[in-house]
């Protein structure tokens, strides 16, 4: 399956056989809030919401995060609030979780529902754990371990000139290489800031988060590294295309399953 290379949006050859889908994410809460509500859960509620607008942190493949100029600019290292999570101001507020204090029958239902909502997204049968899946969890193991090379020639050069652009922010633990978007700012800035990876970015926190995607882009890291993953990405689809079509038609046939449940509960 032909994807287009674009930047902005961080995508890449794999994004089909591993993305996520936010109107699977939608029905499968649809399916488990209507089984809560059954059993008597009647304030139990949908989490999701697919029609919303996917936050600008957020990469094509639909987990992975994003990090540019623009980011940097309005979010520091943080993520973009997420209009499609319903709940997730009530979930931050309750420390993580909604449901720790309810009572043993609730959490059973819950754990019902949620198993209820697999199978019906499963196109009705309960998953199992099949020698075919252990094949298709293998292939997505592999996949799930790819990793860009930086230290290779290209990008050990536009480390290097990465590190010399930013020596006057004076970061102590400053990394050889520009830190991943999905992981942690170096440890003196965590504890400066109070980071976290969601909330709102201070103004020292986009002064120097602006910095360093500049950084990346004048040592010509960001161009690199994306050509690098997408190069990788590729060669692996190519060789793998056998095992991983498998999973691109299951995801696409849940995600059909996914519309005709959501315009079931519309009817």
């Amino acid at each position: 399956m032909q994807v287009t290379k674009d930047e902005a949006r961080w995508t890449l050859p794999t994004d089909p056989y591993m993305s996520s889908s936010a109107t699977v994410d939608q029905a499968w809460s649809q399916v488990q809030a209507s089984c809560m509500h059954e059993r008597g859960h009647s304030s139990f509620k949908v989490r999701f919401d697919a029609s919303a607008p996917a936050p600008q942190t957020l990469a094509a493949d639909g987990f992975s995060q994003v990090f540019n100029e623009q980011v940097a600019a309005k979010y520091g290292y943080r993520q973009a609030p997420d209009a499609r999570d319903l709940l997730a101001d009530e979930v931050a507020a309750s420390g993580g979780s909604l449901y720790a204090n309810e009572s043993a029958d609730f959490q059973s239902d819950l754990g019902e529902c949620a198993t209820e909502a697999d199978t019906e997204l499963n196109g009705g049968v309960e998953p199992t754990y099949s020698a075919a899946d252990a094949a298709s969890g293998s292939i997505t193991d592999q996949l799930n371990q790819l990793h860009v090379d930086t230290a290779s020639s290209e990008l050990s050069s536009a480390a290097k000139a990465w590190r010399t652009c930013m020596a006057p922010l004076g970061i102590s633990d400053l990394p050889q290489t520009p830190w991943d978007p999905n992981g942690r700012p170096p440890d003196s800035l965590v504890d400066e800031w109070g980071w976290q990876s969601t909330g709102q970015a201070s103004a020292d926190e986009i002064r120097v988060a602006t910095a360093d995607a500049a950084c990346r882009r004048s040592s010509g890291w960001f161009d690199r590294y994306y050509d690098a993953g997408w190069s990788q990405r590729e060669a692996f689809v190519s060789q793998h295309l056998g095992d991983l079509e498998p999973i691109r038609l299951d995801m696409e046939a849940k995600r059909a399953r996914a519309e005709k449940i959501l315009a079931k509960g519309d009817s």
